[in-house]
């Protein structure tokens, strides 16, 4: 599934509740903190007691490395997609 991130319209909530009370691996913008942007494979991340998958599908370069590295033909990688 992918969430259209609305900023002040709970979408953050989501996020918290899919990650840490459903344990879904989420794609946002954490995952490429701590230099995981420069991450040739994708990887699940554990940040902040949730898991993250290390792209940014914030933005328009981390949508493009999203998909060079193929997320979304994982499907048994990510549970949750955000983007605004």
């Amino acid at each position: 599934p992918i969430l259209w991130h609305v900023p002040k319209t709970g979408g953050t909530t989501v996020q918290d509740i899919a990650g840490a009370c459903h344990g879904k691996v989420i794609a946002c913008e954490i995952g490429v903190k701590y230099g995981h942007s420069k991450d040739t494979k994708l990887k699940i991340l554990q940040l902040q007691r949730q898991s993250y998958v290390n792209v940014d599908t914030t933005t328009l370069d981390g949508l493009i490395r999203a998909k060079r590295l193929r997320l979304v033909r994982t499907k048994s990688m990510v549970d949750l997609i955000v983007s605004p």
